[in-house]
Order: C-alpha cells, then structure tokens, then sequence
C-alpha cells in the first residue's frame, strides 16, 4: 500500500516515520527548508515513546506526473490546504482514499469543495503533542499518538474493509489507533479541546500548566468549553458533560509547558489556524443563533492582534 504524507510538520512527520519503521511504502510532499532537510539529512524522531532515524525520505514538493497514491493522509495546516489541493488530486486514482488529518471539522467540506470527489474520502483525526524542532526534526514531548479512523454518515459501508487493514497497518507500527462508530463526534471532540485550550492560551499568551493551575483562567477555560459544546450540541452532534469532563481531565495530564501549535504560530507571528479553530466556531455560533460571551472576546483579542 503506497500511503503519502501531504505535509512533513509535527503530525505528517510523526506518523510518517513510524509507518516507515515498519517497512511501509511512504512519501511524504513537503517543501522549503523541511524538503531540503528530508532530502539531505533525513527525517529524526525525538520522542517519549522512542527516537528514530531515518534516512533515504521519499520527500517531494510536487508529485512526479502518473504517480498515483492508495492512501493520502492529508498533515498540512488548515490554512494550507488550498494550497496543497493540486498535488493531492493528481494522486488520485479511484481506488485512493483521502484521510485529512487537520485541526477543525470542515476538512471534508474543504476538500470536497476543493475538486476531491465525495467518494474518495474518508474520516480522520490525529492527536499528538509534538513540533517540528527544527528541519527535519520532529519532537515529541506529551500523549500518546494516536489516529482515530471512521466513515462519515453518508460513506458506503463498503469502506470498512479499507478501515480495518489500515488501522491494521497503523497497529504495526506502534501507532495508536482507533476506529470510530461516529468520526463526526469524534472530530468535534477533539474540537472541543484543541480549539477551547487553543484560544485561551493565544490571549492568555501562557503554557497549559499555567492556565489550569491558576483559578480564574481554570474557570474560564471550562466556561469556553461549554460554550464549543453548545455549538455542537445546537447541531446535532452529542458533546455531553462527560466528554467535557473528559476532555478537561486530558489537558490535566499534559506536560505543564505544553502550548498549542497556534500559540506557538500567533506568537512567531507566522500563519496560524485562528480561522479554523475560532472564527469558524463564532460563525457557527451566529448562525445557530448561540451566545458565546468568551469565545466572541477571544475572537475579538486574536483578531486585533493579527491585524497587527
């Protein structure tokens, strides 16, 4: 099975050298200093759960004419995709499935929107805390990896063949995986967390530890959370006050000086996913016709800042 990494950050890195310890055919589509990296130096792994070195990186900026893929997994930032649509249709063939690994719930939506047939994709998310170090580097400093896996409402049940030999292959290599009865739930809980800690950190401009320890930002970080779970719940999708506990007993556990990746981004003042992971949330809000008091003035702070 030929899978491809569109993408070489933290995620698509990660990932990608585990399947390659494992004998897996992998490529990865990068580019600028992590291309020249993965071509000269390799690709290094630097982790908690054991490092890697490997050398040889099929890595390329744009795929070579009539090379087709069977699985791409989609590890750019949700900001890049439009960007990264024209190599990831000319790997498709009918056969290929397209897994976005993105922060957010409108992967599917975007590529479909993109010019990637409905039929082509499938559900996915990936939960890591890692960044890439330096080029070539990727560090893996808190929680266990893993990738969850599903079929979205309207794919044909057909698929799960596919699911269960890929999450097979994902198994082999050490990789933490799961297959979901409800990829949409799963994705906005993974929403839930990402996006509520995201944007308090951003205006908080602190780590985890700080936020959680401290009572104040503590109490406002779970009213945030509920406010994301009204999103979901005002559309059906069934975030409970378990899930909310849950997703507040994880952040818990991470490394104190944890930060989110567009923490690090807005700080380097660098492209970040501000629009995937808080603006989309407003807008849904607004149309549901929620009120969300927190994250409108986190939207409002990140937005000033970035106007900068």
């Amino acid at each position: 099975m030929r899978i491809v990494f569109v993408g070489c950050g933290a995620v698509g890195g990660y990932f990608g050298a585990r399947l390659l310890q494992s004998g897996e055919d992998v490529s990865f589509i990068a580019r600028n200093r992590q291309l020249a990296a993965l071509q000269s130096q390799g690709l290094t792994v630097k982790s908690i759960a054991g490092d890697a070195k490997l050398t040889d990186i099929q890595a390329m900026q744009t795929p070579k004419a009539g090379f087709k893929a069977d699985i791409i997994f989609v590890t750019v930032k949700t900001f890049q995709l439009a960007e990264a649509l024209p190599a990831i249709k000319s790997m498709l063939a009918p056969h290929t499935r397209v897994i976005p690994l993105l922060n957010g719930i409108c992967a599917a939506k975007n590529l479909m929107e993109g010019g990637v047939p409905k039929q082509n994709i499938l559900g996915g998310l990936a939960k890591i805390i890692a960044k890439v170090s330096e080029p070539g580097v990727v560090s893996h400093t808190g929680a266990t990896p893993h990738i969850t896996l599903g079929l979205f409402k309207d794919s044909e049940a057909s698929e799960q063949a596919l699911l269960d030999k890929l999450a097979s292959i994902l198994k082999k290599a050490d990789i933490s995986t799961g297959i979901s009865r409800n990829i949409e739930l799963a994705l906005w809980r993974k929403y839930l967390f990402v996006a509520a800690w995201g944007a308090l950190a951003c205006v908080a401009k602190a780590p985890v530890g700080e936020l959680r320890d401290n009572p104040g930002t503590r109490a406002v970080l779970i009213k945030l959370m509920q406010e994301y779970r009204s999103i979901a719940n005002s559309l059906g999708v069934d975030i409970n006050q378990a899930i909310v506990d849950e997703t507040l007993a994880f952040i818990d556990q991470l490394p104190p000086e944890s930060e989110t990746s567009m923490q690090r981004d807005i700080a380097s003042q660098t492209p970040s996913e501000f629009d995937a992971l808080v603006t989309d949330a407003l807008n849904l809000a607004r149309e549901q016709g929620i009120d969300v008091p927190r994250l409108s003035f986190c939207h409002a702070v990140l937005a000033l800042q970035l106007s900068h």
